[in-house]
């Protein structure tokens, strides 16, 4: 039967629905249900479920107890889920570390109504972690092909592990993008934010980079502000639009509503693009500022 959405869920799923049941192939060290349940069994689908009225106009967690799209699922599994999901009028999340196997059933009329998620929890290969799990950049590429099909994408960090700023630091500009959770930035973020401009220092220097954020309804430019602390802290060199970088909506998907919002991002993606050109064009010629460790004082009674 469905269950009600309880504790740390995502803020738009209102449901969970578990028809597969059992161990995960994955078997990631950190996982929650490797703590609430400590003898499960081989993964079966659970016929009863199928039998489960999942209303309408819900937003349903599809296998959030176990990955669904592991390699060891039977794919006429999956098609049985799918077939019953379709069925009812809701909206449903589909998450998974492993992509490419959801590209498998990308044609399915489900999807037209559907979230894909999966998570990102580093840039590093965790074998001991996160066992059986596809790397992090096949994940990416998955996903980037998802979206490319139409079909709405949802990306979350978590648990944020030890990472390489290799990229981050190669990268000509950087954008830095959070939605607002209690009047600010989500705490994944800051932790990656607080962790990655320590680590990276200097290195950063003179770098392009923007701030992005997306709100429900307020908090969207104090959200904005501490994002672009970081950017301040760095000397990089921050393009604009002709408003601030927000986007409003809930559910996933809905901010293509704000017309405004995404016309404000196209304007900072086009000035962004045209400032990383004009400092590429300029290497050689113009010498970047010099920069000089600050005098640091503190404040005191």
């Amino acid at each position: 039967m469905i269950k009600e959405s309880k504790g740390n869920m995502y803020e738009f799923v209102t449901h969970t629905w578990n028809p597969i049941k059992g161990k995960c192939f994955h078997g990631c060290t950190y996982c929650y249900m490797k703590k609430m349940c400590t003898r499960l069994k081989a993964p079966r689908l659970d016929a009863a479920e199928l039998t489960s009225y999942l209303e309408c106009s819900n937003f349903i967690f599809v296998g959030s107890s176990i990955d669904m799209w592991a390699k060891d699922i039977p794919s006429h599994w999956i098609k049985i889920v799918l077939d019953y999901c379709d069925k009812s009028a809701n909206k449903y999340l589909f998450q998974s570390k492993n992509p490419s196997r959801i590209l498998d059933f990308i044609t399915h009329p489900v999807f037209h109504h559907s979230v894909v998620c999966t998570t990102i929890e580093t840039n590093r290969s965790y074998p001991d972690v996160m066992y059986n799990s596809p790397e992090i950049e096949e994940r990416v590429q998955a996903m980037q092909r998802i979206a490319d099909s139409g079909i709405d994408t949802y990306v979350t960090a978590e648990p944020l592990m030890q990472f390489d700023l290799d990229k981050m630091v190669e990268a000509d500009g950087i954008i830095l993008a959070s939605p607002v959770y209690y009047g600010g930035i989500s705490g994944t973020m800051k932790c990656f934010l607080d962790r990655a401009f320590l680590a990276a220092g200097h290195k950063l220097h003179h770098k392009v980079g923007a701030s992005i954020v997306t709100a429900r309804r307020s908090g969207a430019l104090e959200t904005f502000q501490q994002l672009n602390a970081y950017l301040n802290t760095m000397e990089m060199i921050m393009p604009t639009a002709d408003y601030w970088n927000n986007l409003h909506g809930l559910d996933v998907g809905e901010i293509n509503q704000d017309i405004e919002g995404i016309e404000v991002v196209q304007k900072l993606a086009r000035n962004m693009a045209w400032i990383m050109k004009v400092i590429e064009a300029s290497k050689g010629k113009i010498d970047p500022p010099e920069t000089k460790p600050r005098t640091m004082t503190n404040f005191i009674r």
